[in-house]
């Protein structure tokens, strides 16, 4: 742990990013899974533009809003705000 809080903070921002890059699509999948409660490959092949879809629109916003600049620096109201604005916009530009 200790070597990653001594790493810049462009690099713990772009380890941030990477880490959404993998994680939305993730969740996204498992919500399919939890919300027809079956493995189908038929209906990921259905939503598969929206899990593709998800961090292309996320990551952007979540870089515009300054997310990933608050959490390296501190996590405080400021955080809270900028995950609710950047989910907000995902969520209605994904609707």
């Amino acid at each position: 742990m200790k070597s990653f809080l001594d790493l810049p903070r462009y690099k713990k921002q772009f380890i941030a990013a990477a880490a959404d890059l993998l994680f939305l699509p993730l969740a996204f999948c498992l919500a399919i899974l939890l919300r027809y409660d079956l493995v189908n490959v038929a209906l990921f092949r259905e939503y598969l533009w929206i899990i593709i879809a998800t961090p292309i629109i996320a990551l952007p916003i979540f870089v515009r809003v300054g997310l990933y600049r608050a959490v390296i620096r501190f996590i405080d109201q400021k955080l809270v705000y900028s995950a609710v604005v950047s989910v907000t916009l995902s969520v209605l530009l994904l609707g």
